[in-house]
């Protein structure tokens, strides 16, 4: 039959797809994911969760619908599976991916020295930024003022101050330590601290001076940047500071 269509002068249609995953693959470990589009990315992603489909159209119709690879992370799980062809494989690896990112940065900065505002502001930032729920961390710091441990709590729309404050106290205890500090972001707004939280870390300072244990500072990382409460210092993510 091929040989009666190329006689007929019929072009027999090239699978455009064929080897276009080792590719991506190829482009990757030659020149990392700086140098691909954002539908590449998440095409080579896509990849290890469905292994037999054609994932540029799926890559495509994420970005169509959340508008960046933070986006698809952050989106809705019941939003993700609208999505034809995403699988409960799909939606656990996107979501593993901006908390494997948080604790390889917590792995990488642990003995990491945060001894001024700005290092702990870069390290929040490093922490929460482009996370999509309200979070509360907790970094225990040693004498030297070095990263000794790491806290995350998660707090979403539903939690209240006391609830925040006891978990806060039951992590630092079981630290040993005696100095801290604390960072939470507001996932859709600025990093401008808000009146409830300049209270509440007034009231949190006192509770932990009465168990000995100092808070250094408390950082609110927004969509802008990363504010200090205590020493009323900002970073902005446009920052050039080193």
């Amino acid at each position: 039959m091929a040989d009666n269509e190329l006689s007929k002068g019929k072009r027999i249609p090239v699978n455009n797809h064929a080897g276009h995953r080792e590719r991506l693959r190829h482009d990757f470990l030659e020149r990392g994911l700086e140098a691909m589009h954002p539908h590449q990315v998440l095409e080579l992603l896509l990849f290890y969760s469905i292994p037999r489909i054609d994932t540029n159209n799926i890559a495509h119709e994420m970005l169509n619908k959340f508008g960046s690879i933070a986006g698809v992370f952050n989106a809705p799980i019941g939003e993700l599976r609208d999505i034809h062809g995403v699988s409960e494989n799909t939606i656990v690896l996107l979501k593993m991916i901006p908390q494997l990112f948080s604790l390889y940065a917590a792995s990488v900065n642990e003995g990491a020295v945060l001894d001024t505002t700005s290092k702990l502001c870069k390290y929040f930032l490093s922490q929460l930024a482009g996370v999509s729920e309200e979070q509360i961390i907790i970094v225990c710091l040693d004498d030297g003022m070095r990263l000794s441990k790491f806290v995350r709590i998660a707090k979403g729309d539903s939690g209240s101050v006391a609830v925040e404050n006891k978990k806060i106290v039951e992590a630092v205890i079981s630290s040993g330590c005696t100095l801290c500090a604390m960072a939470h972001n507001h996932p859709i707004s600025s990093c401008e601290p808000t009146k409830e939280d300049i209270e509440s870390t007034s009231v949190l300072m006192k509770v932990l001076k009465y168990i000995g244990v100092t808070l250094s500072e408390h950082i609110v990382v927004g969509k802008d940047g990363a504010c200090a409460i205590i020493s009323h210092e900002t970073l902005r993510q446009d920052s050039d500071e080193e």
